[in-house]
């Protein structure tokens, strides 16, 4: 999807404190850090058309589905949930 949709909106929604404690984020140009408490807020600064492809994550998957939800909840109408976290992404050898 990273390729594929160059207008994609990745979002990690973990704090930065998460991030350096896990060893980093996603890299990829479209990564974007907005934590899930200030998700509701910051959102529209990246995203502001509703159709723009939206990927959320977090650490392990247990956050980014009720922020993807919160997303839709908003209006967006193309939001995706990367389950596996960057702990999978990470462990997966990316």
């Amino acid at each position: 999807m990273l390729r594929e949709a160059p207008d994609l909106v990745l979002v990690d929604i973990r704090t930065k404190l998460e991030i350096q404690q896990m060893g980093g984020t996603i890299d990829a140009p479209q990564n974007v850090v907005i934590p899930r408490g200030w998700l509701e807020f910051n959102i529209q600064s990246r995203a502001e058309a509703r159709d723009t492809p939206i990927v959320v994550y977090c650490g392990a998957g247990y956050r980014s589905p009720l922020a993807a939800d919160t997303l839709q909840q908003m209006g967006y109408t193309n939001v995706w949930n990367y389950a596996q976290g960057y702990v999978g992404w990470r462990n997966a050898g990316n």
